[in-house]
């Protein structure tokens, strides 16, 4: 997963006065842009700078004047319908306000060819202004995109304000296009293992309440209930992102040790033992990626053992 930055069509443009602050701004607005499949963005970036050419793209250069959502052609009218029919079957009506406010506002532009040469993603949700590009005309991409929108409030995405709880959001989003949409392919694979183990400990209900409201806070007490504190909540979240633009193994193995901890620590005191779920042990494993996990998951045992001992002594 990375940036990319895009190249802007008038090659006279100054690029000196985008030199040194807007890059930083640049990394935080864009949110994602993935080559594998989507992005979003909820600071909408006024300027990408490209690396070689030193030359600045708009952002309002990824969109045509024309994308009414009632001016969508006989493909893209059928997959909206899909869509719709099958989130209003299966998702309760009370997490539905976000998509039902933006729905008939939604802007929608398809095959920005342009877009996907440069930047290399197929579609991409602009959360302040409630656009949407569907590059490849992709029934996966605009369903994934589709779901962006339905759990955007225009200011938070999902769980994500633009600035943290990315990774989650993709997952999270990812995992619930996949179970309304089964198809061969998925994106996001190792973030969407994360969300399955999450939904195992916290449960599905409550991450899929808390998806649709923006309440990242209510998923971090959930957490922080189960293992922990505020500071390994923020770790967790902070090595999603992180690999969500990185792909680093490394820090997928951080992830998996933090995971162990609050999968553990729930079965004990769900049932006063850590007999964890295979599937979810399965996860974790391939994500740890180390052949000392068994000594991984002793350690890990001793810990919440003692932890649990010394608050009981307290």
């Amino acid at each position: 997963m990375k940036h990319y930055k895009l190249i802007h069509k008038n090659k006279n443009v100054e690029y000196k006065n985008y030199k040194n602050g807007n890059i930083l701004k640049l990394k935080i607005g864009l949110g994602i842009l993935s080559v594998s499949l989507t992005a979003f963005s909820i600071a909408n970036p006024e300027v990408f700078i490209d690396n070689t050419q030193n030359v600045i793209y708009t952002v309002n250069e990824f969109f045509s004047d024309s994308g009414n959502i009632e001016n969508l052609d006989t493909t893209n009218q059928e997959y909206l319908k899909e869509f719709e029919n099958k989130l209003y079957s299966n998702i309760p009506s009370q997490y539905l306000k976000n998509y039902n406010n933006n729905i008939n506002n939604l802007k929608y532009y398809n095959n920005n060819n342009d877009l996907n040469k440069i930047v290399g993603t197929s579609g991409y949700y602009d959360v302040k202004t409630n656009r949407m590009v569907n590059i490849l005309s992709n029934r996966h991409v605009i369903f994934h995109e589709l779901m962006h929108m339905a759990s955007s409030n225009g200011k938070y995405c999902g769980f994500s304000n633009g600035k943290t709880a990315i990774g989650l959001t993709e997952g999270y989003t990812e995992y619930l296009v996949k179970f309304l949409f089964p198809d061969k392919y998925i994106g996001y694979p190792k973030e969407v293992q994360i969300i399955k183990i999450l939904n195992s400990i916290i449960g599905e209900e409550k991450i899929m309440q808390y998806y649709f409201t923006n309440n990242l806070e209510g998923l971090k007490k959930d957490l922080i209930s189960i293992y922990g504190t505020q500071k390994d909540v923020d770790n967790l979240i902070k090595l999603i992102d992180n690999y969500n633009i990185t792909n680093d193994d490394k820090i997928l193995s951080e992830i998996a040790q933090l995971l162990l901890k609050y999968c553990y620590s729930h079965q004990q005191k769900q049932e006063s033992n850590f007999e964890i779920d295979t599937n979810i042990r399965i996860f974790i494993y391939n994500m740890y990626n180390n052949d000392n996990f068994n000594e991984l998951e002793e350690n890990v045992k001793e810990e919440i053992t003692n932890s649990n001992s010394q608050k009981k002594f307290n």
